[in-house]
C-alpha cells in the first residue's frame, strides 16, 4: 500500500504525483522563469553590436593581441583605471575572436552568468532557510530587474556579472562542504579569479569570510582564507598606476554629508526617482530587519545567505562612494551601480520573510505575538519597498532601452563611416570623449571583420 493517503477521486499526475502539486509545480516554474526570459528578452530587443566606452581601450586591444599571436600576460595584468581585469579581459578576447566581436555574445554571455548567480543564491536561500519556493518568487524579478539597463547592454561590463557568478559559487562550495580542505581551496580560487576581475571582486574576501564563519569554520580554515584574500589584494594594488579620478582617501571622512548623501543616493538608485527619500527608506528597512532577525547569535548563522547579500551590497556602496563622491552627487544614480543594490534589497527581502516564518515555525509557546505583529510590519515595509522598486524599475529599463538602442545605432552607423566622421562625432556617440582613439583603432576592426564590420 503507498504510504502517501489522497481523498477519493483526487486526480492524479502520470508520475502519481497529484494534479494539484504538478500545476503548482508548473505555476513556479512560469512564475520564477518569467524574468529570465525578459531579461534576454531585452538584450536580443534592444542590445546593438558596437563597441562602447570602456571596450574600446579595454577589450578590442586583448582582442587583438589575442587574434595576432602576441597576447601576453603583462598585457591582460595591465590595470584599466583601478582594475585589474585579467580573467573577464581574456574570455572577452576569445570571444572576439571566436564571434568576430559580436557584442551581443558578449551581453548573452553576461546575462547568462547572472542567471547561474541568481539560481545558485535562490537555491541556498531555499536550503539554508527552509523556506519553500513560492517566497523566492520575488527573488529573481529583483535581482533581474531592468532598472540595470546599463549594465545589462553594455558588453563591457560581462566582469561584473562574472564576480557575481564566482562569488555565488565560492559560496555554494562553502555551503556544501564547509569542512573539506578541497572544496576551501576551490572556493579560494574562485575568490583570486574574482578578485582579479575588476576592483568590486576583492568583496568577496569580506563576504566569503562571513559565510565560511557561519557554517562553522575553524581556525586554520578562515586564516587562510585571511591570508589568501590579503595576498589577492597586495597583488592586485601592487603598481596599480594612476587613477582616474585622481584617489581621495580622506575626502569621506573631511565631507562626511557629502558622502552620506552620496551613499543614499546609491542606494536609492535602483528605484530612478526620488533617490534620496527611497535609499533612506531602504536604509531603515534595513535597520529594522537588523533588529528583529539578527539578535539572536542562532539566526545570524541561519541568515548567512541575506547576510552575504546585504554585506556585499553595502561594502560595493562603501567602496564606489569613496572613490567616487569626489565627482558628486548626479552619478551616484548611474544604473550601472543597481546591480549590488538589488542585491542588498534581495538580502533584505529574504531576511524579513525568514524572520515571520520562524515565528509561526516556533514550539516556543512563550513567543509573543507583539513580536510577530513587529515583524510582520517589517515584513510588510520590505514587500512594499520591493513592489516599488519593481513597478518603476521596469517600465524604466524598457524606456532606457529604447533610448540606449537608439544612441548606440547611431553610433554603429558612424562607425561603419569612419572615415569619412569627425573624431568629435564619433566620441559622442561611443567613447566619449575620445573620438581621435575611436579614429585610430577602427580600422583594426575593420580589418579583422569585427562588431560593425562583420557584415
Amino acid at each position: 500500500m503507498s504510504s502517501t493517503l489522497r481523498q477519493a477521486g483526487e486526480p492524479v499526475g502520470p508520475s502519481g504525483r497529484p494534479a494539484r502539486q504538478i500545476s503548482q509545480l508548473v505555476a513556479l516554474l512560469i512564475l520564477g522563469g518569467a524574468p529570465v526570459l525578459i531579461y534576454f528578452w531585452f538584450i536580443l530587443h534592444f542590445g546593438v553590436n558596437v563597441p562602447f566606452q570602456d571596450s574600446w581601450n579595454g577589450t578590442i586591444p586583448a582582442a587583438r593581441a589575442f587574434a595576432n599571436g602576441t597576447l601576453t600576460f603583462a598585457l591582460l595584468w595591465a590595470p584599466h583605471n583601478e582594475n585589474r581585469m585579467l580573467v573577464p579581459d581574456l574570455i572577452q578576447a576569445v570571444l572576439a575572436v571566436a564571434t568576430h566581436m559580436d557584442e551581443i555574445v558578449d551581453m548573452m554571455v553576461g546575462a547568462g552568468l547572472l542567471v547561474a548567480a541568481v539560481g545558485l543564491l535562490a537555491w541556498l536561500a531555499h536550503r539554508s532557510l527552509s523556506l519553500p519556493w513560492i517566497w523566492l518568487i520575488p527573488f529573481p524579478w529583483i535581482l533581474l530587474s531592468l532598472v540595470q539597463v546599463e549594465n545589462t547592454l553594455w558588453a563591457f561590463q560581462l566582469a561584473w556579472m562574472l564576480i557575481l557568478f564566482l562569488t555565488a559559487t565560492a559560496l555554494t562550495v562553502i555551503e556544501v562542504a564547509p569542512r573539506s580542505r578541497s572544496a576551501l581551496a576551490v572556493a579560494m580560487g574562485l575568490g583570486v579569479l574574482a578578485s582579479f576581475s575588476s576592483l568590486q571582486g576583492l568583496i568577496i574576501w569580506p563576504v566569503g569570510l562571513v559565510y565560511g564563519l557561519s557554517r562553522g569554520w575553524s581556525r586554520s580554515r578562515w586564516i587562510s582564507w585571511v591570508c589568501v584574500g590579503m595576498v589577492s589584494t597586495g597583488a592586485y594594488a601592487w603598481h596599480i598606476g594612476a587613477v582616474q579620478p585622481p584617489p581621495h582617501p580622506t575626502y569621506a571622512l573631511t565631507h562626511p554629508v557629502l558622502a552620506v548623501h552620496y551613499f543614499v543616493e546609491l542606494v536609492g538608485g535602483m528605484f530612478v526617482a526620488h533617490h534620496g527619500l527611497l535609499g533612506a527608506a531602504t536604509l531603515v528597512v534595513l535597520v529594522a530587519v537588523a533588529l528583529t532577525s539578527f539578535r539572536d547569535p542562532q539566526w545570524w548563522a541561519r541568515l548567512r545567505v541575506p547576510l552575504a547579500l546585504i554585506l556585499s551590497g553595502l561594502l560595493f556602496d562603501a567602496l564606489v562612494t569613496e572613490g567616487r563622491v569626489p565627482l558628486g552627487l548626479l552619478g551616484a544614480t548611474a544604473s550601472r551601480y543597481t546591480t549590488y543594490n538589488l542585491l542588498l534589497l534581495a538580502g533584505i527581502y529574504l531576511a524579513a520573510v525568514a524572520a515571520v516564518r520562524a515565528i509561526h515555525a516556533s514550539p516556543d509557546a512563550a513567543v509573543q505575538s507583539a513580536t510577530l505583529k513587529v515583524r510582520g510590519l517589517v515584513l510588510a515595509a520590505t514587500c512594499l519597498v520591493v513592489l516599488v522598486q519593481l513597478a518603476w524599475g521596469f517600465p524604466y529599463g524598457l524606456y532606457q532601452g529604447q533610448v540606449y538602442f537608439v544612441n548606440r545605432s547611431i553610433g554603429a552607423h558612424l562607425l561603419l563611416n569612419y572615415r569619412h566622421e569627425s573624431a568629435s562625432k564619433l566620441g559622442l556617440y561611443l567613447f566619449y570623449p575620445e573620438g581621435a582613439y575611436v579614429k585610430a583603432w577602427a580600422p583594426v576592426l575593420a580589418r579583422h571583420r569585427w562588431s560593425v564590420f562583420s557584415k
